[in-house]
């Protein structure tokens, strides 16, 4: 396969995406928010060789979506990403966004909805009457091996008490899988359980009272979800990585001089990552720590992790 003629050199990468910081400044709300997304796709572009096989205008695409969506790629919060596909007839490889089951609860946190998915195996206790009175009903059985997978529903549940709720059996589960474009490697092979519980959370979601260009998100991932997302994540504070002769961000810059406020930020991660918090409220935390660039934001965080596990 030729390679593209605009080839993913650091310098070269840096420069194009700059005339785009504009524009992604604009949908995120401020330039801050548009150098971070920048050095995220700087830093995929010198570790990952699949993004760097992408052309300019197709990463700079998918970090609009990104941007649109106020969602970060190449992250280890897995709210969305930014994978490679090859385009054997225009003989190239393009940069599509995707967006992540966390990225979905993200977006349903905005609107004040906690959404959340869990699998039913054959030895839980589970109920599901549907009706004029519907009711769900599940009991995990902690006590003895669960057994196989049998259903994955999802429940979303909006600030004011109401209560929506879908479910899937494992055949129906089984029928998105036999239609995906990577029904037998990838991850249906490798993460199973995790694309049941998005295909039923991106199925509800659908329903729920959001704005359409979240919407429009939702159903435009149905058509890459499927695609192989196996590579590594980056980290973004890694001064090893050359991304092109453009000094880093002023807050960057003081992360790399600071070792302790990079181990401070690290340690809280950690934390929110093992708290036994919803998702959604973990990824809003995440979210937090990442704009977070001193030790009194980081702190902040920390406060507010502390006053979610109590």
């Amino acid at each position: 396969m030729s390679k593209p003629a605009l080839v993913n050199q650091p310098a070269t990468l840096k420069n194009y995406l700059e005339k785009g910081k504009k524009s992604l400044a604009a949908m995120i709300g401020h330039e801050k928010g548009a150098e971070r997304l920048i050095r995220l796709a700087l830093v995929a572009n010198a570790k990952l060789p699949k993004i760097r096989d992408c052309t300019h205008e197709s990463l700079l695409r998918s970090l609009i979506e990104c941007a649109q969506l106020n969602l970060e790629p190449f992250t280890a919060l897995q709210q969305c990403y930014i994978i490679p596909y090859e385009d054997r007839r225009k003989g190239i490889t393009e940069a599509q966004f995707m967006l992540g089951y966390r990225g979905i609860v993200s977006l349903t946190a905005r609107a004040d909805i906690s959404l959340d998915a869990h699998v039913v195996y054959e030895n839980d206790e589970f109920e599901c009457i549907l009706g004029t009175e519907k009711k769900l009903k599940h009991i995990p059985n902690w006590r003895e091996d669960r057994g196989e997978m049998i259903a994955v529903y999802a429940v979303a549940q909006y600030k004011s008490g109401l209560i929506k709720f879908d479910i899937m059996n494992k055949s129906d589960v089984e029928k998105i899988r036999k239609r995906s474009k990577s029904p037998n490697n990838g991850p249906w092979v490798t993460d199973y359980e995790e694309m049941a519980k998005k295909t039923i959370v991106r199925r509800l979601a659908k329903y729920l009272d959001m704005n359409s260009e979240v919407k429009r998100a939702i159903e435009k991932d149905a058509a890459t979800d499927t695609i192989d997302v196996d590579f590594d994540f980056v980290d973004i504070d890694t001064p090893e990585i050359d991304v092109g002769p453009v000094e880093p961000v002023p807050a960057l810059q003081n992360e790399i001089a600071d070792k302790s406020i990079s181990d401070y930020r690290n340690e809280i991660r950690q934390h929110i990552k093992d708290a036994k918090i919803a998702d959604s409220v973990k990824s809003d935390l995440m979210n937090k720590l990442v704009l977070a660039t001193d030790r009194k934001a980081i702190d902040q965080v920390a406060q507010m992790l502390a006053l979610g596990t109590l």
